[in-house]
């Protein structure tokens, strides 16, 4: 069950709710009165993936340990230094159930695809902390092209499990 904002403000949890946090910058900028429409569309625009960002992260926490997580961040947090297969090992996701990885592979897809496209690739450090950065465009290609086996551009749910692409 969702949360209503009032409830989160109250609490704190969101329960995985992916709309309170929108609910709550849509009741913030209402209290704007001197906003404009534009601005008011680019508030909701920065804001709307917040809330999902944040559930990943939680999330992910509940399947790895989170000072594994931050020290494999603290690690890669140079632009090009990520490599997927050490951050991976690092984090301790080589060593999880089939479960845990379809998991994680969920989490990743931010758009439930079943895929992980490029775009989401790109962030997906953020599932793992939500001030994990983003990864740059030759680590995005790199990573992609190292889980990609299949050529389509992106990673199918069918190579998900495979720890040989971790």
């Amino acid at each position: 069950m969702c949360l209503s904002w009032k409830d989160f403000l109250m609490t704190g949890h969101v329960q995985g709710c992916r709309d309170v946090g929108l609910e709550m910058v849509l009741w913030h900028l209402d209290l704007k009165t001197n906003i404009s429409p534009q601005e008011r569309h680019l508030e909701i625009l920065k804001w709307e993936g917040a809330p999902t960002k944040k559930f990943a992260e939680m999330a992910m926490n509940s399947i790895l340990n989170p000072d594994d997580i931050k020290k494999a961040l603290e690690a890669f947090k140079a632009a090009d230094s990520f490599d997927h297969k050490k951050f991976f090992e690092m984090i301790g996701l080589k060593n999880k159930s089939t479960a845990d990885l379809n998991k994680a592979f969920h989490l990743m897809d931010a758009d439930n695809s079943g895929f992980i496209e490029e775009e989401e690739l790109k962030f997906v450090l953020k599932c793992f902390a939500s001030n994990g950065r983003d990864l740059t465009e030759k680590e995005t290609k790199a990573f992609l092209q190292a889980a990609d086996k299949d050529g389509d551009g992106k990673i199918g749910a069918e190579g998900k499990t495979s720890r040989n692409q971790l």
